[in-house]
Order: structure tokens, then sequence, then C-alpha cells
């Protein structure tokens, strides 16, 4: 007889870890059936049964999702992605291209003033406050904010021209490559030999 009551005793202990999971608005009862089996129930007892009102603790409780560990969602690192990328100095635009194209490289210009006109080609165009500043062998001649340069008074012989553009402090932002042109002037001495002129009939 006290073996079947001890089964039925580690029963009622599962019964009892079962019935924790039980919302606490429930109320349990313990029940004693005919056979003298134990049962619990949420069940109130009919009128005229015996029925004891089982107490539970309120037990512990985990909130799943502060537990986990957070983890930044893609919209808020876009936005911080990109709030670090607005503190970076990003300038308004660069140039991309700067260069000499007149007098071709290594073209041969006959002048015997001297007189050489210079063309630059820039693009984007040159921005406001920058200038363009104009190199012929090694030493700058001219700046200026146009892209047509007259020289005067060049010497013959080879020359080396470059461009640079530079902004109000006076650092330059581009430069070009450099661009060769050889410059022909007449003087007397290299003016080709003419024969005499002949003089006038009986003179």
């Amino acid at each position: 007889m006290n073996r079947p009551l001890k089964i039925v005793s580690m029963a009622c202990l599962w019964s009892l870890g079962a019935l924790s999971f039980i919302p606490a608005a429930a109320q349990i009862y313990k029940v004693t059936d005919a056979d003298g089996n134990v049962v619990f129930t949420d069940v109130p007892p009919r009128p005229g049964e015996k029925a004891d009102e089982v107490e539970l603790g309120s037990g512990s409780t985990v909130d799943i999702k502060s537990s986990l560990p957070q983890e930044t969602s893609a919209t808020s690192w876009s936005s911080a992605t990109s709030d670090d990328e607005n503190t970076e100095e990003i300038p308004q635009y660069g140039y991309e291209m700067l260069q000499v194209v007149s007098p071709a490289n290594d073209a041969s210009v006959r002048e015997n003033a001297g007189n050489v006109v210079v063309s630059i080609a820039i693009n984007p165009e040159l921005r406001p406050g920058n200038r363009l500043q104009l190199e012929m062998d090694g030493k700058v001649i001219r700046t200026t904010t146009t892209k047509r340069v007259s020289l005067t008074e060049v010497d013959r012989g080879t020359h080396v021209l470059r461009a640079h553009v530079i902004d109000d402090s006076g650092d330059r932002l581009i430069s070009s490559e450099p661009s060769v042109f050889h410059l022909s002037r007449y003087s007397v001495i290299t003016a080709p030999n003419r024969p005499p002129r002949p003089s006038p009939a009986g003179r």
C-alpha cells in the first residue's frame, strides 16, 4: 500500500513543477480522488467535493529581449557612417585637366619680333578665387585669370612652358605637363645671304 502512494507522490512533485508555468492569475486546486490519487487542476471543485487551494510562488522571469546582445541595426549603422563621412573635409570640386595647347608641344614658331601667344585648356573652368600661373623655362612670367596670354620679345631658341592653378594663398592646386616650343627670329646674322644689287647702268 505504501509503494503506490510513493509513486503517486513523485507524480505529484512533477505536476507541481509543470504547474509553475501556468499564468499567475489561475488558481490551482489539489484534489484527492476515491482511490487516493492526488490530482492538481485549475478547475474549481464541484459542490461537496473536497479540494485544497495550492499557493504557487511567483518564480523567476527573464526578459529574453533584454538579455540578448544589442546589435546595431542597418539603419543606425548607415546613419553613423554617413555622419562620420560628413565630418571629413570634402573639397567642392577638383580640376581634372590643365594643358598648354598652343604653341603645340615641340612646335616650331617663326616670329621675328618674338611675339608668342600661349593658350591654356582647363577642365572644369577656373573657379572663383583661383588664378592661372604661366611659367617659362622654370620662371613664373604671368599670373592671370584668362586662358590666353600674349608674350612679347621672347628670345630665339627652345623654351619650356608650364601652367599652374593657384588658390588665394598661392598654393598650387594642379600643374600641367611641360610643353616645349622652338622660336626662330631673323636677324642680320641669321638672314640668308643675298647677291649684291646691281648698280644702275652707266654708273
